[in-house]
């Protein structure tokens, strides 16, 4: 006996190169540098700033923060046209009104940036743990999902962006309006109100789609859809099951009793 094992070239490539890829990122911190920390850290972000870039008006700041920080201090500005309105306790209300939606718009925003980007830091700080688990069949799915958290905080912070550099636009929009009438009640920053109101809820959704795009999932309302729909469907099959049964039931004693007559 020779002792050759039959082993295809093709496979036999493919393990050598991932088993060297693991071995220099792992043994060479600046090749894993270089293709994971910077890849993962920085791809989203310069994506997020193009987006933002290619989609926002020439007001825009060309920064995310930057245009979050803008947001504030125009709502500031609005709170203080609000107190300067003729009466005693409207005109308050009003300025609360307005600097708390853009406060709840900007703070959950500000969130989702933050924590895209300390989940992606502690991912990729336990990295080279999940390098080796590659190279084990019994541990390979414990680097697929790894890698399925790694883009999908990554997808937050582009999908975040995405959404900041669209709404932003129209939240300063009607500021501008808002400050320069003369006067205005709660018809005029309704507006305002319902496209902070709009942001927010848009903002919800964006850890779900984000789950969507990295793993395949549904989001829960469609999977919730679709489980319902799956149940009525069995729901009518089984009732027209029972309606089949009973009509075959009621067929043959019909038939029995017709022979017995006979």
């Amino acid at each position: 006996m020779m002792g050759w094992v039959d082993y295809p070239i093709k496979e036999f490539g493919k393990k050598l190169l991932m088993y060297t890829t693991v071995y220099v990122m792992f043994f060479n911190w600046t090749y894993f540098h270089q293709f994971i920390y910077l890849f993962f850290t920085e791809t989203f972000d310069t994506l997020g700033a193009r987006i933002v870039t290619a989609t926002s008006s020439s007001w825009f700041p060309t920064s995310i923060n930057d245009g979050l920080g803008e947001m504030i201090d125009q709502g500031l500005l609005a709170m203080k046209s609000a107190f300067k309105l003729d009466g005693y306790v409207l005109p308050y209300i009003l300025g609360v009104a307005i600097f708390l939606s853009i406060l709840a718009f900007v703070g959950y925003a500000t969130f989702l940036i933050a924590l895209s980007k300390i989940g992606l830091t502690a991912l990729i700080a336990i990295a080279p743990i999940f390098l080796l688990f590659i190279l084990f069949d019994l541990t390979r799915g414990m680097f697929s999902a790894w890698l399925k958290q790694v883009f999908n905080f990554g997808f937050i912070s582009l999908l975040t962006y995405t959404m900041l550099s669209f709404f932003l636009t129209l939240v300063r929009t009607s500021i501008s309006i808002l400050t320069s009438l003369d006067d205005w009640g709660f018809g005029e920053i309704t507006p305002l109100i319902l496209t902070t109101g709009i942001g927010v809820l848009v903002l919800l959704q964006v850890s779900q789609i984000a789950s969507g795009l990295a793993s395949g999932a549904q989001l829960t309302t469609l999977g919730a859809g679709k489980a319902a729909s799956e149940s009525m469907g069995r729901s009518f099959s089984s009732a027209r099951t029972r309606v089949r049964d009973l009509a075959n039931k009621y067929k043959e004693r019909k038939s029995e009793r017709s022979i017995q007559r006979k």
